[in-house]
């Protein structure tokens, strides 16, 4: 509520973040138990958004892991932090544009390595340069054997399925001509200029990728 004009801070919501998170969670189980327990485990979240993912994944992961999420807008920084506050293994949520080179390497300077870099729904409501800035952003920070994991809607081979994603797709062009789905070769070819390894795409629900980048040990 708000008092004499001020605004209390809000969580915000997600009814796509609520609907997606327990499928996500689980496939992000599957990259993170390859990573053993002998020393503490670091993840960056990418446009944390309403922290809805951030505060299920520090409930998730094993005690070895901490969590650092980022987002553009100080508002979802406001929202991830009020929903994992209670959280021990989620770290203040920082300011992070993905396009600007000075904040990944603020954000390499504070953690110095990082096992997992997690972006979920950000690249089709992005600007173009914002997947290019995302893969090789992360791979300036993870390390060895370390996984970008991007999650999304993706088009494949320059082709967007079924109809319902390629009326969502257009939407979004409306909107923002930069906006729209990317397609997963664009996805493999920054993967490749940057050095990391793209792995054959997941299948999830609702028409949705999930896309796993690995830098080679």
């Amino acid at each position: 509520g708000s008092v004499r004009g001020w605004t209390a801070p809000a969580m915000l919501s997600s009814a796509s973040a609520e609907r997606n998170c327990a499928h996500i969670v689980q496939q992000l189980l599957e990259v993170t138990r390859h990573f053993g327990a002998s020393r503490p485990r670091k993840l960056v979240e990418i446009a944390g958004g309403s922290g809805i993912h951030t505060a299920a994944i520090a409930d998730a992961l094993p005690a070895h892991w901490v969590i650092l999420p980022t987002d553009i807008s100080e508002d979802a920084l406001t929202s991830i932090h009020l929903r994992t506050a209670e959280a021990g293994n989620v770290l203040e949520p920082r300011h992070l544009n993905v396009v600007e080179e000075d904040g990944w390497r603020e954000v390499a300077q504070q953690l110095d390595g990082v096992d997992v870099v997690l972006s979920v729904n950000m690249l089709h409501i992005s600007c173009r340069a914002a997947l290019p800035a995302l893969v090789h952003g992360a791979a300036s920070l993870l390390l060895p054997g370390g996984v970008l994991f991007i999650y999304g809607p993706f088009a494949r081979n320059g082709l967007i399925a079924p109809e319902s994603n390629v009326r969502f797709h257009e939407h979004l062009r409306a909107q923002d001509p930069e906006w729209g789905y990317r397609d997963t070769n664009e996805v493999e070819a920054e993967a490749r200029a940057a050095g990391l390894e793209m792995h054959q795409p997941i299948e999830m629900p609702a028409n949705n990728l999930v896309l796993i980048l690995r830098k080679p040990l």
